[in-house]
Protein backbone atom coordinates (compact mmCIF):
# COMPACT_ATOMS: atom_id res chain seq x y z
CA UNK A 1 0.00 0.00 0.00
CA UNK A 2 1.06 3.59 -0.56
CA UNK A 3 0.52 6.79 1.29
CA UNK A 4 -0.18 9.98 -0.53
CA UNK A 5 0.89 13.30 0.89
CA UNK A 6 0.34 17.15 -0.06
CA UNK A 7 2.95 19.70 0.69
CA UNK A 8 1.39 20.37 4.21
CA UNK A 9 2.09 16.95 5.78
CA UNK A 10 5.90 17.15 4.66
CA UNK A 11 6.30 20.85 5.90
CA UNK A 12 5.17 19.67 9.10
CA UNK A 13 8.00 16.94 9.51
CA UNK A 14 10.67 19.17 9.06
CA UNK A 15 9.48 22.39 10.07
CA UNK A 16 8.53 22.79 14.23
CA UNK A 17 5.73 25.34 14.14
CA UNK A 18 4.25 23.79 10.96
CA UNK A 19 3.79 20.37 12.66
CA UNK A 20 1.00 18.56 13.30
CA UNK A 21 -0.35 15.02 14.87
CA UNK A 22 -1.58 14.44 11.69
CA UNK A 23 1.86 14.44 9.72
CA UNK A 24 3.42 12.82 12.76
CA UNK A 25 0.88 9.29 12.21
CA UNK A 26 1.15 9.59 8.17
CA UNK A 27 5.25 9.63 9.06
CA UNK A 28 5.23 6.55 10.71
CA UNK A 29 2.65 5.09 7.84
CA UNK A 30 5.80 6.22 5.55
CA UNK A 31 8.37 4.00 7.30
CA UNK A 32 6.30 0.98 5.95
CA UNK A 33 4.76 2.10 2.99
CA UNK A 34 5.47 4.06 -0.16
CA UNK A 35 5.26 7.61 -0.29
CA UNK A 36 3.37 8.99 -2.96
CA UNK A 37 3.23 12.88 -4.27
CA UNK A 38 1.26 14.64 -6.97
CA UNK A 39 3.07 15.98 -9.78
CA UNK A 40 3.36 19.58 -8.41
CA UNK A 41 4.29 18.80 -4.78
CA UNK A 42 7.94 19.34 -5.41
CA UNK A 43 7.14 23.59 -6.33
CA UNK A 44 4.78 23.59 -3.63
CA UNK A 45 7.13 22.48 -1.31
CA UNK A 46 10.35 24.91 -2.71
CA UNK A 47 6.86 27.56 -2.84
CA UNK A 48 6.44 26.76 0.72
CA UNK A 49 10.14 27.40 2.25
CA UNK A 50 10.26 30.54 0.25
CA UNK A 51 6.96 32.01 1.83
CA UNK A 52 8.54 30.82 5.74
CA UNK A 53 11.37 32.55 4.31
CA UNK A 54 9.33 35.81 3.81
CA UNK A 55 8.14 35.57 6.65
CA UNK A 56 11.23 35.02 8.84
CA UNK A 57 10.10 31.82 10.01
CA UNK A 58 13.21 30.19 8.74
CA UNK A 59 16.69 31.43 7.94
CA UNK A 60 18.02 30.82 4.87
CA UNK A 61 20.15 27.82 6.03
CA UNK A 62 17.61 26.08 7.37
CA UNK A 63 15.71 26.35 4.42
CA UNK A 64 19.07 25.44 2.81
CA UNK A 65 18.72 22.02 5.09
CA UNK A 66 15.26 20.94 4.89
CA UNK A 67 15.41 21.32 1.24
CA UNK A 68 18.37 18.81 1.25
CA UNK A 69 15.74 16.46 3.60
CA UNK A 70 12.86 16.78 1.42
CA UNK A 71 15.23 15.56 -1.47
CA UNK A 72 16.24 12.69 0.22
CA UNK A 73 12.40 11.47 0.87
CA UNK A 74 12.78 10.88 -2.55
CA UNK A 75 8.98 9.94 -3.21
CA UNK A 76 7.34 8.74 -5.99
CA UNK A 77 5.42 11.35 -8.41
CA UNK A 78 2.55 10.13 -9.23
CA UNK A 79 2.39 11.89 -12.99
CA UNK A 80 -1.21 9.75 -13.86
CA UNK A 81 -3.45 12.59 -11.73
CA UNK A 82 -4.99 14.34 -15.13
CA UNK A 83 -3.84 18.08 -15.19
CA UNK A 84 -6.21 20.73 -14.52
CA UNK A 85 -6.64 21.84 -18.03
CA UNK A 86 -6.82 18.41 -19.34
CA UNK A 87 -9.83 17.91 -16.84
CA UNK A 88 -11.42 20.76 -17.91
CA UNK A 89 -11.00 19.86 -21.27
CA UNK A 90 -12.86 16.41 -20.66
CA UNK A 91 -15.74 17.82 -18.72
CA UNK A 92 -16.22 20.52 -22.11
CA UNK A 93 -15.89 17.46 -24.12
CA UNK A 94 -18.45 15.20 -22.82
CA UNK A 95 -21.12 18.33 -23.41
CA UNK A 96 -22.35 18.90 -27.54
CA UNK A 97 -24.84 20.90 -28.58
CA UNK A 98 -28.19 19.23 -29.07
CA UNK A 99 -28.78 17.98 -32.27
CA UNK A 100 -32.06 18.65 -33.39
CA UNK A 101 -32.51 22.72 -34.27
CA UNK A 102 -35.46 23.07 -31.25
CA UNK A 103 -34.10 21.07 -28.20
CA UNK A 104 -33.17 22.62 -24.89
CA UNK A 105 -30.99 19.56 -23.71
CA UNK A 106 -27.70 18.18 -24.05
CA UNK A 107 -26.36 15.18 -25.65
CA UNK A 108 -23.68 13.14 -24.11
CA UNK A 109 -20.76 12.29 -25.89
CA UNK A 110 -17.41 11.06 -26.47
CA UNK A 111 -14.96 12.25 -23.53
CA UNK A 112 -12.34 13.30 -26.92
CA UNK A 113 -11.49 16.67 -26.47
CA UNK A 114 -11.96 16.35 -30.42
CA UNK A 115 -16.11 15.60 -29.88
CA UNK A 116 -16.16 19.65 -28.36
CA UNK A 117 -18.54 21.47 -30.88
CA UNK A 118 -17.03 25.09 -29.61
CA UNK A 119 -14.16 26.31 -31.48
CA UNK A 120 -11.81 27.37 -28.42
CA UNK A 121 -12.14 23.96 -27.22
CA UNK A 122 -12.06 21.85 -29.45
CA UNK A 123 -7.97 20.17 -29.74
CA UNK A 124 -6.40 20.72 -33.39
Amino acid sequence: MAVVIDTSVAVGWFVPSQASAYADRIARRTRREALVVPPLWEAEFANVMVVLLRRRVLALHQVAAVLGKAERLDPVVDRDVASARDQAMRQFSILRPPTRPNSRSFEVTSTSPRASAHPAISAS
